[in-house]
């Protein structure tokens, strides 16, 4: 797979919005002339010498326009540029990085992700809706509270178009009216593992999630070469 050399350039802000109790989506207009594969990611200069990289949501077909998604609960300065920015505000970002993207193989893909971790996940889906491939995949995505999940319409249109793919939540901390599933996705992932063996293993997330999953994948004899990573921290 050919991978675009990087550029720098400056992202104008479009648009703005609040899609969950802590997390932004942000659009920005970019150059004609960058390109990225679903899953890659893009770094920004928040200030001098802070960076923030942060996966891509948008998808490739999106010629002069790139989307982030942003948990914006560290209230660190990235957050902060984030929560203050404004249509029309610029800002310095580097396009494309990152490997992490969907094999060319026709294995089945199992995609495991907790909080904004499914950013990469909601653009490889986009691309496939926009491709019309129907591929077996299966999302596994991790929130702790019901205020915090999103993008829930948009994975049901994605199933309902996509009889090969399916998702689910996982809540650690829910309230007592969740009918959903209870506990650490990585727990979700396992007890399905027997139907999943001959599939694929994509992990983004927080370090803990990501470590504990591939613990957990190589102890059930899943092969190294079959699982691959992005860490959010």
């Amino acid at each position: 797979m050919e991978f675009a050399k990087p550029q720098k350039c400056t992202a104008t802000v479009v648009s703005k919005e609040k899609i969950s109790a802590k997390v932004y989506l942000v659009r920005f207009s970019v150059p004609t002339t960058l390109s990225f594969i679903a899953g890659q990611t893009m770094m920004m200069y928040v200030a001098p010498g802070v960076n923030r990289v942060m996966s891509i949501s948008s998808s490739p077909f999106e010629i002069g326009s790139i989307e982030m998604i942003h948990d914006v609960s560290p209230g660190g300065p990235g957050s902060q540029w984030t929560i203050s920015a404004k249509i029309g505000d610029t800002i310095q970002i580097m396009v494309p990085l990152g490997r992490f993207v969907l094999s060319d193989t026709d294995a089945p893909k199992v995609l495991v992700a907790t909080g904004t971790g499914v950013a990469p996940y909601y653009s490889m889906m986009r691309q496939l809706h926009h491709d019309g491939k129907q591929i077996s995949i299966k999302l596994y995505w991790g929130l702790r509270f019901e205020e915090d999940i999103f993008w829930q319409k948009e994975f049901e249109t994605f199933e309902r178009d996509n009889s090969e793919f399916s998702f689910s939540f996982t809540l650690s901390q829910p309230s007592s009216l969740w009918d959903g599933k209870r506990g650490h996705v990585t727990e979700q992932v396992i007890k399905d593992i027997e139907t999943l063996r001959n599939s694929e293993f994509y992990l983004c997330g927080n370090k803990k999630m990501v470590d504990e999953m591939k613990a957990r994948l190589l102890e059930s004899n899943i092969e190294k070469e079959r699982i691959y990573s992005e860490l959010f921290f």
